[in-house]
């Protein structure tokens, strides 16, 4: 699938148990070198999982595993829930409401590339996670296991999730920010 165009999510209030994306699933957003996805979070939603402006991707398949349907694999995740153009996540409210994520923001993808700039901007947000400017990928083993310790680099598989443009993230000091410590 592919969006020619800007991907708009709005969340204004609700709770929400997965993740938040602005991209898409394993789709194409290309709108060129302009805004591709805005992801605007405000108000009294309750975001349980993370917040990604960017798409979601597919892990890469290492090259010891056949195919198998529905692995959740990919032998081109260079452009699987790719955003062609730039990704934009607001999160915004007042001292009195401001929503909530327990999870982590990211300005690009999970497992997915941003072939732009990447702009994280909070100005009213209780976050429990950690902030990234850009996207997040995964390594895993021979068997396709998450491995990040193993030291034989020849084994390993790499998932990125690289953003081309720049990242920027912006904590607004002059509203309420609140990090939740469980």
């Amino acid at each position: 699938a592919r969006i020619y165009g800007k991907s708009d999510v709005t969340i204004n209030g609700g709770r929400f148990y997965k993740n938040i994306y602005g991209g898409g699933d394993m789709a194409v957003v290309d709108n060129g070198k302009e805004d591709a996805t805005n992801v605007v979070i405000g108000d009294g939603a309750d975001i349980r999982g993370s917040v990604f402006a960017g798409g979601n991707g597919r892990a890469k398949r290492p090259t010891t595993l056949t195919y198998k349907e529905n692995d959740g694999y990919t032998q081109t995740p260079d452009s699987v829930g790719l955003v062609k153009g730039n990704t934009n996540v607001i999160f915004t409210g007042s001292t009195l409401i401001a929503p909530k994520i327990y999870g982590d923001i990211y300005g690009g993808g999970s497992l997915a590339q941003v072939q732009g700039s990447t702009n994280v901007n909070i100005y009213a947000a209780h976050f429990a996670g950690q902030i990234f400017g850009g996207g997040k990928g995964n390594i895993t083993d021979k068997n396709g296991k998450d491995n990040i310790t193993d030291k034989d680099k020849t084994d390993l598989t790499f998932t990125y999730a690289n953003v081309k443009g720049n990242t920027y993230v912006n904590l607004a000091h002059d509203f309420v920010i609140t990090i939740i410590d469980d």
